[in-house]
């Protein structure tokens, strides 16, 4: 896996800069497999409140965060995916 640094929670309540919605993490380290190139993302997300509607889901990366919200939840299941 490709390191990133200081992953936020799954659950985490985050903004991206230049988007007015609001977003919810729901996936980490994420890779697209398109057929010509592989493309790596931090971050899987949904609208919030919604969730995912349709196939609505969107990517960023670390630095396109630019409010957090509100972190999600935490323990050592959390921790060992981090840290393997």
């Amino acid at each position: 896996m490709i390191e990133a640094p200081d992953f936020l929670p799954l659950g985490s309540v985050v903004s991206l800069k230049g988007n007015p919605k609001t977003l919810m993490i729901v996936g980490r380290g994420v890779v697209l497999a398109p057929e010509q190139e592989k493309e790596y993302y931090d971050y899987g997300l949904v609208l919030y409140p919604e969730g995912l509607v349709g196939d609505a889901a969107l990517f960023a990366q670390h630095e396109q965060i630019e409010t957090v919200h509100y972190e999600g939840y935490v323990d050592e299941a959390n921790d060992a995916w981090m840290h393997q």
